[in-house]
């Protein structure tokens, strides 16, 4: 869909650019690169076949004007539900996204990850898959990177892992680890086990990292 040209807003005292499109939304994840590059990641259902992609628009003046630039690859009839994404400056710039991937309303899900290296301008989507498991909820998985300013960095997925539901609501908690910016993974390990007490359905997760330590949110 076209989008239109941000028009500045008086919102509080602080200029927004706001962005308009007929075409209803989804999730939307927004991202500012230290590059003066800002992002921003949406869903989108398709009014025909109701299924679901994930955009990718790009601004290069800091969020004034958008124009769709990628999609993540999505195979005939799937539908896709965003997760996160996030940008790792170094030691590539890289942008990464975790989402769920279903392909009917009757099937359970799979995680995938995808990555783009920003530097290039010919580069395609490297997707790679957290969770052997093809047996996850249409849920919205995360993800952390443990730092973004050293040589090497982790990354941390988590998601729910469907035991009877397609929601994946009395599913487990369970959660992968990269240590090659997402090309292999190791894992997964279960944190909760869906319908047991205290934690009877695990809804949606949250990953954060911080002094060497990883968290995570249920």
């Amino acid at each position: 869909a076209a989008v239109a040209q941000g028009f500045p807003v008086d919102a509080g005292g602080d200029e927004v650019a706001v962005v308009d499109s007929p075409s209803p939304r989804g999730n939307v994840q927004l991202l500012l690169g230290t590059d003066g590059v800002s992002y921003m990641l949406h869903e989108e259902r398709n009014a025909t076949t109701s299924e679901i992609s994930i955009f990718v628009k790009r601004s290069l003046d800091r969020g004034v004007t958008w124009a769709n630039w990628k999609s993540i690859p999505r195979a005939a009839g799937e539908s896709l539900r965003l997760g996160e994404a996030l940008i790792a400056e170094v030691p590539n710039r890289r942008l990464h996204v975790i989402y769920s991937a279903r392909p009917d309303a009757f099937t359970l899900s799979v995680v995938r990850h995808a990555r783009l290296d920003l530097a290039s301008t010919s580069a395609n989507w490297e997707v790679s898959t957290p969770f052997s498991s093809s047996s996850m909820g249409f849920t919205r998985p995360a993800f952390a990177i443990d730092s973004d300013q050293f040589s090497f960095y982790f990354i941390y997925a988590a998601a729910i892992a469907s035991v009877c539901c397609l929601d994946g609501t009395d599913g487990d908690l369970v959660y992968a680890r990269s240590t090659d910016q997402g090309s292999t993974w190791t894992g997964p390990i279960t944190l909760v086990e869906g319908g047991q007490s205290p934690d009877p359905a695990v809804y949606e997760v949250h990953v954060a990292t911080s002094f060497e330590r990883v968290h995570f949110a249920w």
